[in-house]
């Protein structure tokens, strides 16, 4: 079995310049055209909810140390939830997935997934154990409001109880359009409650935390050829957003990481490291997990430098031919240790208990004993 990591925790050393999306890393990424973007989006208002939270106090940011960035060194071990699954009458279509979030507080985890028929997207709660009968049945499912042709989900990361996900007009263009739910025990999901407007480019994937006194997201274009920076003051907003900065993701590249090469990402998570509070932001696709530290965030200086890649070799996926982050990604902290959780298979009938749909399988890893 071979493994490839490529650790760069504090190096300097500048790399050799090589093309946007190295062969090991897969295809370069479409083309893309200059973005002008506007320094703040839209906000746009929601429909009305039964019980729509209010700004909650800034959380503690989880925190990730740097041991673990080394650990990532060592051997994935996967655990798989198996027929995790949806009544039909809750999913008329199959729905091809496209996040993963992970919710500490309820103990469960958020899929988003698209409709096969284009024509919707819904995110569905999970509790993390199997029930009495040793089954993962949802808990709550909520249809996203579609318009316009707008409905294309993003990848989703939850923060203390609010999380957002990006919906475009298709899987490669924009415009998008931000909406922002609430967790509540279940877990289930209420919302939205708040939308943004994105006109500048189709998100794919969203990250969201609570971080130095703000609420941060930063979304990945198409094939992450593009990233946009948002910020508000205070813990879990929906609301009070500021684009600080769109730009071509090449250009925010800083030397001295382990490689200047950006993945085709279509999950990322934000973080902190927990020895000097330097945010980190983790990026998958395919068979690939790298990790980032951010600079200035939330400032037009932002900029990023790679200090991890790991490629998956492990065979951890344990149905069908997709590679592990094939689609969502997300990270549970907790009690000191880290679990990655992915979702790579989609929800269908088939091989699912009558009457349902499922994704044959999602994974929670760990690296290393």
């Amino acid at each position: 079995m071979s493994l490839l990591v490529i650790l760069c925790i504090g190096c300097s050393s500048s790399p050799t310049p090589t093309d946007r999306g190295e062969i090991d890393e897969g295809p370069a990424p479409r083309e893309m055209g200059p973005v002008d973007a506007p320094s703040v989006d839209a906000p746009r208002d929601a429909p009305a909810t039964d019980l729509p939270p209010v700004d909650q106090p800034m959380p503690p940011a989880p925190c990730v140390p740097t041991a673990y960035l080394l650990k990532l060194a060592s051997p994935i071990s996967c655990t798989g939830m198996q027929k995790v699954k949806v009544p039909v009458s809750q999913m008329p279509d199959d729905c091809h997935t496209q996040g993963i979030g992970w919710h500490t507080a309820t103990s469960g985890f958020v899929v988003s997934c698209m409709d096969e028929s284009g024509g919707g997207a819904r995110v569905l709660a999970f509790p993390s154990a199997a029930n009495d009968a040793g089954q993962w049945l949802t808990t709550g499912t909520k249809s996203l409001f579609v318009s316009n042709e707008i409905h294309h989900p993003s990848a989703i990361q939850i923060g203390a109880n609010i999380f957002p996900i990006a919906m475009a007009k298709t899987s490669s263009a924009g415009p998008s359009e931000i909406q922002f739910f609430a967790m509540a025990p279940g877990p289930s999901i209420t919302g939205p409650i708040g939308m943004l407007s994105h006109a500048a480019s189709h998100i794919g994937a969203l990250a969201y935390a609570n971080l130095g006194g703000k609420t941060h997201m930063v979304g990945c274009g198409w094939d992450c050829a593009t990233m946009a920076f948002w910020s508000a003051s205070g813990g879990d907003r929906h609301g009070g957003f500021t684009l600080v900065k769109q730009a071509t993701t090449a250009d925010l590249v800083t030397a001295g990481g382990v490689d200047s090469n950006v993945g085709l990402y279509n999950s990322i998570h934000l973080v902190l490291r927990c020895e000097d509070n330097q945010p980190l932001l983790f990026a998958s696709h395919e068979d690939w997990l790298d990790v980032w530290e951010i600079t200035d965030l939330g400032t037009s200086s932002v900029m990023m430098k790679k200090v991890v890649k790991r490629q998956i070799t492990e065979p951890a996926v344990l149905w069908g031919d997709k590679k592990l982050f094939y689609e969502g990604m997300s990270l549970e902290i907790a009690g000191g240790q880290i679990w990655v959780w992915a979702a790579p298979h989609d929800f269908g009938t088939k091989e699912c208990p009558a009457g349902t749909r499922c994704m044959q399988y999602v994974y929670r890893c760990t690296f290393g004993s």
